[in-house]
């Protein structure tokens, strides 16, 4: 395929954002950007636009190297994202940009696209909160969406607290790098990871819990740690045969597995959409410039009501 035919595809995430074509096995860059510091402070449309139309036009003229110009743009996102850094990201392609369309899919459900699975249990481990996602034959079952591990207390914290001390050297003890991400699986009055996963399976239907634990897909920056996803498995098989949720009467081992993945857990949901950005289904529901133009952010999904009427078109094949 032609490269003018190819989507430019982004995964917008707190930290980092993440750009490529679509048909490759990998980004062509990560960029560091501040967005989670800009979310923080509740921005309007035209914040969220101030600062989003220098960084997209640095990353696609100077990184990328390309012209968006008339250009499809396959956008993946966070489900919960604020509305107006949505609306002001659009306009940012249409107006700012001039594309030609985008196409505007959920990153949790991306992930999948980078598998051979359509059923799972997606955690996405990023870098302000975990997502607990259950998917069942390629479509994701919004209305169990729990979030745990919000940043902002902590980071409120901090900023309240820590102060710079200058030019002072620091001798780390080596327990320590490994004692700093107990708070992840340490039980506090927000949850942990491992008891987010097992409130969102206890929830779920009776004929899909099977499926589901022996499928956990995990994804994410904080999943890439070493040994990360084995403990959340060893835990999560504790905590499933103590509060009795496993499938089926054998407690003593709960069928807990991970999905095997081949590509970089942090970069699993950019692979799937770059999977999905060269079928015809990502063609099918883009949004053009003419349609943008003429009706405005009302054409966006609102991925929590789209549940209810959800296209067969796009479940995972």
């Amino acid at each position: 395929m032609q490269s003018d035919k190819q989507a430019i595809v982004l995964e917008i995430g707190a930290r980092f954002v993440k750009c490529g074509l679509s048909e490759e096995r990998a980004p062509r860059s990560v960029q560091r950007w501040e967005l989670a510091e800009l979310l923080r402070s509740h921005p309007t449309v035209a914040q969220c636009r101030e600062y989003l139309s220098p960084q997209l036009r640095r990353l696609l003229f100077d990184v990328l190297h390309v012209n968006p110009r008339h250009r499809r743009f396959l956008v993946c996102e966070d489900v919960t994202a604020p509305r107006a850094l949505r609306v002001a990201l659009m306009d940012v392609l249409f107006t700012h940009l001039k594309a030609a369309s985008a196409t505007v899919v959920p990153s949790m459900l991306m992930a999948q696209f980078a598998t051979s699975f359509h059923t799972a249990l997606v955690v996405d481990c990023g870098w302000g909160e975990t997502r607990v996602l259950p998917v069942f034959k390629g479509i994701p079952l919004l209305y169990m969406l729990t979030i745990c591990l919000d940043q902002d207390p902590i980071m409120d914290a901090a900023d309240a607290c820590l102060h710079a001390a200058g030019q002072v050297n620091l001798t780390i003890p080596g327990h320590l790098r490994g004692d700093v991400t107990e708070h992840l699986f340490r039980e506090t009055h927000e949850g942990s990871i491992v008891s987010t996963v097992a409130q969102v399976i206890r929830k779920l239907p009776l004929d899909v819990r099977a499926a589901m634990t022996q499928n956990l897909l995990v994804i994410g920056g904080t999943a890439m740690l070493p040994g990360f996803c084995a403990r959340l498995v060893e835990e999560l098989k504790v905590t499933l045969a103590a509060e009795e949720l496993s499938p089926g009467k054998q407690q003593q081992q709960s069928p807990v597995a991970l999905v095997p993945l081949y590509f970089p857990r942090n970069m699993a949901s950019w692979v799937g959409a770059s999977v999905y950005g060269a079928t015809d289904a990502a063609r099918r529901h883009l949004i053009s410039a003419n349609e943008y133009l003429s009706t405005g952010s009302g054409c966006l999904p609102d991925w929590m009501s789209v549940a209810e009427t959800e296209d067969e078109s796009v479940r995972v094949k």
